[in-house]
């Protein structure tokens, strides 16, 4: 058997798979094994299906031997849902007492096609409360601590996803994000993307937020791609979703010929001098791998980014919002950030949209001369444990493209920075463009010098 499968990558198990040299019995074995051991101080899972996906993986097996069905393209892959899909028979709470005891009786088409793709689902992985904030901390679940650096964050929304991929858990995840919040890949030193607008299907009231997406998550780029190819094209039950996009496949690397305009700080943001670091660095590698790199003068103010956020959600579910306060039970963070949304909502709507048009036209000069943008995934490594403050947007470096959701963005890694937590940059391709955004990723992957991966 293959050594160390729960560290294999879904291409690789695959591969390996239709080799013999490993079948998915053997490697979802040694997942679980694996995270009984790590699994109580990395706090990423919120429930596990051992049983059910045990007799997956054996029907998997048969697949891979011929004994069943043709295998799927992720037959057998071990893949971890985020605790905010919504699957018949699983719980779902979003780290909230609010949605303890929440029935969920029909499996939304994004999962459908997790299912679908031959992937193992065998645990669901925490959220932050609510999907509302970067902050892996929560009364049902506690926290999630950045597997790098315990003295830091996972992030959110996705921290579960993101710490489960860097311990070796899982070999695939995701998690939906409405706020700019899944920031979890940098610090976790793992791949997110955030495909355009409608590109996965989503079920109310994410699917008619141009906000919210899935994030594929994985540990590579090349396996960000793969569980992207399974999920994309239009469903009935989401009106937003997209016509069907040419699928990724074989993922093009060469940098040779990319025009990428970049900046470090995106004219306003106070972005860490490690995080500086890092960017520049790996943009000399890609402009020495043959990649015409510019650095360009964007003028975004983060403030404006924040409060446009902030009214957005306020407008967006304010009879929510207002329960939540009246009911109490949510932590300090998620209240100071409901609150701040419901007095964001008091301004007009209008001025949410006039400033998303202003970012729409900021962005097309950049992409006027340019294949691709690159900037920091966030200006901060990690954030700290708990959080010292629940002022988090002006460290979402990333949160012009959750406003501007028709560009799709790739974060990866872009180095380790002083506190020894993983920096990442957005690889952000031009409206609808993933093939892009992922051709870009890989290039700077490829550059870079490999992080390893933490002590477990």
């Amino acid at each position: 058997m293959t050594s160390e499968p729960q560290f294999l990558g879904a291409a690789d198990l695959v591969s390996a798979f239709a080799r013999g040299e490993l079948s998915p019995v053997e490697a979802l074995s040694a997942v679980i094994a694996h995270a009984e051991v790590v699994e109580p101080e990395t706090n990423a899972f919120m429930a596990t299906f051992y049983e059910q996906a045990s007799r997956a993986a054996r029907e998997a097996e048969d697949r891979w031997r011929g004994a069943g069905a043709p295998p799927r393209p992720l037959e057998g892959v071990p893949l971890a849902v985020s605790d905010d899909l919504e699957i018949a028979g699983q719980p779902l709470t979003e780290s909230s007492v609010h949605l303890v005891g929440h029935e969920v009786r029909e499996t939304e088409p994004l999962a459908d096609r997790l299912y679908g793709s031959g992937a193992i689902v065998h645990a669901r992985t925490s959220t932050s409360e609510l999907l509302y904030s970067p902050f892996m901390l929560s009364e049902l679940y506690g926290t999630t601590p950045c597997p790098w650096n315990p003295a830091y964050n996972a992030s959110g929304s996705a921290g579960g996803a993101g710490a489960a991929l860097a311990v070796g858990t899982t070999a695939l995840a995701g998690g939906i994000d409405s706020l700019g919040c899944n920031t979890a890949a940098a610090p976790c030193g793992v791949v997110s993307m955030k495909p355009s607008y409608g590109r996965i299907p989503l079920v109310h009231p994410f699917s008619l937020d141009t906000y919210s997406q899935y994030f594929p998550m994985a540990r590579s780029v090349a396996d960000c791609a793969l569980l992207y190819d399974q999920l994309t094209g239009p469903d009935p039950r989401d009106p937003s979703s997209l016509p069907p996009a040419d699928p990724i496949g074989a993922l093009r690397r060469d940098p040779a010929g990319l025009r990428v305009a970049w900046s470090e700080d995106l004219g306003g943001y106070d972005v860490r001098p490690d995080v500086r670091a890092n960017t520049r660095d790996a943009m000399r590698r890609l402009a020495e791998a043959g990649a015409q790199v510019d650095e360009v003068s964007i003028d975004l103010d983060p403030a404006e980014i924040g409060g446009t956020v902030l009214r957005h959600a306020g407008h967006l579910l304010l009879p929510m919002l207002e329960r939540q306060i009246r009911e109490g039970d949510l932590t300090d963070h998620s209240t100071a950030f409901v609150t701040r949304a419901l007095e964001e909502a008091r301004a007009p709507f209008s001025d949410a949209v006039e400033a998303e048009s202003r970012l729409y036209s900021e962005l097309a000069g950049v992409f006027a001369g340019h294949d691709a943008f690159v900037c920091p995934a966030l200006a901060v490594p990690a954030f700290p444990l708990v959080p010292e403050s629940p002022d988090f947007l002006g460290a979402l470096s990333g949160a012009v493209f959750t406003i501007c959701s028709r560009h799709p963005y790739v974060s990866v890694p872009s180095g380790i920075g002083e506190d020894g937590v993983p920096t990442a940059v957005l690889a952000v391709g031009p409206r609808h463009a993933e093939a892009v955004a992922l051709r870009v990723a890989a290039a700077v992957e490829d550059v870079i010098d490999p992080i390893g991966r933490p002590r477990t």
